[in-house]
């Protein structure tokens, strides 16, 4: 039996790249799919429609920013720890994770705070 812990060792990059990228491929179907239903629910329904379409133009660029810094945090810190974790440096490894973490944790406290003082 194959060991599981050394799988990204052994296997061929093909495979491991279409084991990891689909996942991802899917979540972002997933999340147009959910724009654009989102898009012709809002869009028909009665006096609102058109205003709703706007607000969604405008809010939604909004959204992926505040997606792309979460997104700088895990995609940064995950590639520094399979860094760390190749060079079999578990110690500096578990050190960026706790980074991570504490920089999570300080997004999403800001975050929080804003969303408070806009919506009350």
């Amino acid at each position: 039996m194959e060991n599981k812990h050394n799988f990204m060792e052994t296997e061929s990059i093909t495979k491991l790249l279409i084991k990891f990228s689909i996942p991802a491929i899917v979540g972002m179907f997933v999340n147009a799919l959910y724009n654009v239903v989102d898009r012709i629910y809002i869009g028909n329904i009665k006096d609102i429609g058109h205003l709703g379409i706007t607000g969604i133009g405008v809010v939604f660029p909004v959204v992926i920013l505040i997606f792309s810094f979460s997104l700088l945090i895990g995609i940064g810190s995950a590639a520094a720890v399979s860094l760390k974790l190749g060079m079999k440096d578990r110690e500096e490894a578990e050190r960026f994770l706790g980074v991570a973490v504490f920089l999570s944790f300080i997004y999403f406290s800001c975050t929080y705070v804003i969303d408070l003082f806009l919506y009350g």
